[in-house]
């Protein structure tokens, strides 16, 4: 509370978030958290167009997620490499587990922490081989509370 102040930002509250979504979209900030784990918030709107929050641990140590990690964007940098494995762990630990909150969505707007600001997720592939990138448009933000005030027209804090 005292760095949002000292900002001029207030912390974007879910209803505020979701009511800035557009119809189809979700909003999926990643926080990394004590003892390298990590967890993923999930914002959109449910029926009725009311705000639902929702938290996912993910499954991972953040060495293994640093490894996973690296494993893709190695495989993505060297043409011919066979990136699809990497590709689909990945989704697997960072995805499937809000996989039904994410169906019928068409855009993602996705707030990564930490290591994962190293993912490309456009490439992320689901079990039946499809990237992410061919299911959602897809937009990145800083944090939920940024993307906000970018959407409100107010200037993000610094």
């Amino acid at each position: 509370p005292g760095l949002s102040a000292r900002r001029g930002t207030a912390t974007a509250t879910r209803q505020q978030i979701a009511a800035a979504l557009p119809d189809g979209a979700a909003l999926l900030e990643f926080v990394a958290l004590d003892a390298g784990r990590f967890a993923v918030f999930v914002v959109d709107r449910g029926p009725g167009g009311r705000a639902r929050l929702t938290l996912h641990r993910l499954d991972v140590a953040g060495a293994a997620l640093a490894r996973q990690i690296r494993a893709l964007r190695e495989a993505c940098a060297k043409p011919g490499r066979p990136w699809q494995a990497p590709a689909r762990a990945l989704h697997r630990t960072l995805l499937e587990p809000v996989a039904a909150r994410l169906r019928g969505k068409t855009q993602l707007v996705v707030c990564p922490d930490h290591a994962l600001w190293d993912v490309p997720f456009g490439v992320l592939l689901d079990g039946s081989g499809t990237p992410l990138l061919e299911r959602h448009a897809l937009s990145g933000a800083n944090s939920a509370t940024t993307w906000h005030a970018a959407k409100a027209g107010r200037k993000p804090p610094s």
